[in-house]
């Protein structure tokens, strides 16, 4: 379940949801995305 479709459900913006999760000590990480590969050349 991404961001969008939690805002979504429970009516907030996201700007609301994290300034939120910021005051409860929730950890927020940006997504990474998938690690590189190494080539083997």
């Amino acid at each position: 379940m991404g961001i969008n479709q939690i805002t979504t459900e429970i009516g907030v913006s996201k700007m609301t949801l994290y300034k939120y999760l910021r005051h409860t000590n929730v950890e927020i990480n940006a997504y990474q995305g998938p690690s590189p590969q190494l080539q083997n050349k």
